[in-house]
């Protein structure tokens, strides 16, 4: 599998999913959820999640590239640099309490699982490549 093409891919459903998500958040925002949930800078959510699940993508493909039997570890060691740095993140919610705290904590998971099931997905696909990429490459041996 070229890195190029599933590096594209890769960015491509995650930069899909962000944005379906986006929309279905802002929606929530507008027409069902309180208003304090509109209030917060509830972009900042994006701005921290998206680019580190495209981060994690495309340092497990690099390592791919590299050790296939590496990648598992790989993932599970960033999973948890990703839940340190999610912690870091909310820290301003968590320890300072006020109105904000809860609508922000639970935007930020309700968009950080979504991603991450994306993520999952992504990294299934690059594990398990397409039938016709497995024949090409048991020729090429």
């Amino acid at each position: 599998m070229k890195t190029s093409s599933f590096a594209s891919r890769a960015i491509s459903k995650l930069l899909s999913a962000s944005l379906i998500l986006a929309i279905v958040h802002f929606i929530l925002i507008e027409n069902i959820l309180p208003e304090i949930y509109g209030t917060g800078p509830y972009w900042v959510l994006y701005l921290f999640l998206v680019p580190l699940s495209l981060l994690v993508v495309l340092i497990c493909k690099i390592v791919y590239n590299a050790d296939k039997t590496a990648v598992g570890r790989t993932y599970f060691i960033f999973v948890f640099i990703k839940m340190f740095a999610s912690i870091g993140f909310l820290s301003p919610w968590i320890f300072w309490k006020d109105d904000y705290t809860l609508p922000m904590v639970h935007q930020f998971f309700c968009l950080f699982f979504p991603l991450l099931f994306v993520e999952i997905k992504v990294l299934i696909e690059l594990l398990n490549p397409p039938l016709g990429e497995n024949l090409k490459n048991d020729e090429n041996q």
